[in-house]
């Protein structure tokens, strides 16, 4: 499910985000052989980065594939204490030092990429792509992706969704908590980037509301169990929050439809 990788070399530091990612060539040793993949890496070290973050990153991920939201492959990427050696000297005019352990990785997407816009021109597999993924953030109390910060990419014209360290936010709070399937509440001051291209359109919520029905609790334990951040403190929330929304899945259609008045 999370195939773990070894980082061999830096690239760069990306620029963009509060959590200054870099880029990592790594590599996989399995029953085939040896592969390579390229990846953005969130680790220990890195502004911002810490056990939920990347806990969250790495469930946002998994269940995304699950509900059929493109994102790029997910991975873990070891860093070992020889490589951090080897590599926060380089760092260091950054300001960022790398801690040895696993990380969380994106797969590089490359080239011809265009970043997603709140345009409300998009062709039909985009508008659905765009609803699965503002349904998802509702879902998952993700507040970060806005017009100003719309991690989501456009590659051959197919809306790829990235970043969630800062979904499941309700973890972190204490006390009353709006119900997870009462996502119209989940607002923010500032729009969803997909809020303006959805509002007004003929949406047709029930295919993505099954998938969501058919997340069953035995299917959460197996993502859960491939998820080595966090030590599974947050496992018996994360099982409730999805149980109840299956459970009130017949209210959803409405709650997605008021979520875009």
């Amino acid at each position: 499910m999370l195939e773990t990788y070894e980082a061999t070399r830096f690239i760069d530091v990306l620029r963009t985000g509060r959590t200054r990612p870099v880029l990592l060539e790594c590599e996989l040793v399995d029953e085939i052989g040896v592969s390579g993949d390229t990846f953005v890496v969130k680790a220990m070290g890195l502004p911002e980065v810490e056990e939920y973050g990347l806990f969250s990153e790495s469930l946002g991920y998994l269940v995304a594939a699950e509900l059929g939201i493109e994102t790029p492959k997910p991975a873990l990427v070891r860093l070992s204490d020889d490589f951090t050696d080897a590599v926060n000297p380089v760092l260091r005019p950054y300001g960022l030092a790398l801690q040895p352990g696993v990380g969380f990785g994106s797969a590089h997407l490359g080239s011809g990429l265009v970043a997603a816009t709140s345009d409300k021109h998009l062709d039909p597999n985009q508008t659905d792509a765009a609803m699965k993924i503002f349904c998802y953030d509702r879902l998952i109390q993700n507040v970060d992706r806005l017009e100003r910060n719309p991690n989501c990419l456009i590659k051959n014209g197919r809306i790829i969704a990235f970043d969630f360290n800062v979904a499941f936010s309700f973890l972190l709070l204490i006390g009353n908590l709006d119900e997870p399937w009462e996502v119209s509440k989940h607002q923010t001051e500032s729009p969803h980037l997909f809020y303006r291209a959805l509002k007004g359109k003929s949406l047709d919520f029930k295919p993505f509301i099954d998938r969501v029905s058919a997340l069953s609790d035995g299917r959460i334990h197996e993502i859960l169990d491939a998820i080595p951040f966090g030590g599974g403190r947050w496992n018996d929330r994360i099982l409730e929050h999805f149980r109840s929304i299956r459970e009130n899945a017949a209210k959803l259609e409405i709650e997605f439809a008021r979520s875009l008045l």
